[in-house]
């Protein structure tokens, strides 16, 4: 609020404190501090005088409080991939873990060829987490016939039966650690309802 705004609301409640009443209303004892925002501090300086026998009058000066400054605060950021430190692995035996899966999806009966969005996310985020890299299966052959260059954790995540969810559910997750997987459709399902096209 204004110094002006604070001047008016005064002599406004003075006046109001007038009306209404024989006896006098107590008049409270104001200070600057009643007329100013929270962010000035008063400071007195006296002013010099123009004879040695009179005596200084205080002139009433005002010093800023300088507001204190925010911090920004950072933003998480989504992206968790990594470039794998690589490593010529084979001819011969290449130890790479092979997970398979089929529904991505919630079931509300007991299956265990469904797994949860959530628990599936948690898998790959503990896969990631630990160091595991996802490969193709033609880079896991070529290892092990020829040799072939693979991250340090090798893993391939495999889905069968090109259920629909695991595009629309299995994907974004992946996506999300810089996953990729092997997807194994069957051919006569194509198109058929719950099946990729």
């Amino acid at each position: 609020m204004s110094p002006r705004r604070y001047i008016l609301l005064f002599i406004a409640a003075l006046f109001l404190s007038g009306c209404g009443s024989s006896a006098p209303a107590p008049t409270p004892a104001l200070t600057p501090s009643h007329f100013l925002p929270a962010t000035m501090t008063p400071t007195l300086t006296a002013r010099p005088s123009a004879t040695a026998t009179e005596t200084p009058l205080p002139t009433l000066t005002w010093t800023p409080i300088p507001m204190p400054t925010r911090t920004p605060i950072p933003t998480p950021t989504q992206t968790l991939i990594l470039t794998p430190t690589m490593a010529i692995q084979g001819p011969g035996v290449v130890i790479v873990p092979i997970l398979l899966y089929h529904h991505i999806a919630i079931t509300y009966k007991e299956n265990p060829y469904y797994v949860s969005p959530e628990n599936f996310d948690a898998q790959m985020r503990l896969l990631y987490e630990w160091g595991y890299r996802t490969i193709p299966i033609s880079l896991l052959v070529q290892a092990i016939r020829e040799g072939a260059p693979l991250p340090e954790r090798p893993i391939v995540l495999t889905f069968d039966d090109g259920d629909e969810d695991v595009y629309q559910t299995a994907f974004p997750i992946m996506q999300k650690y810089g996953f990729t997987g092997v997807f194994y459709i069957v051919g006569n399902r194509l198109h058929a309802e719950g099946f990729v096209t």
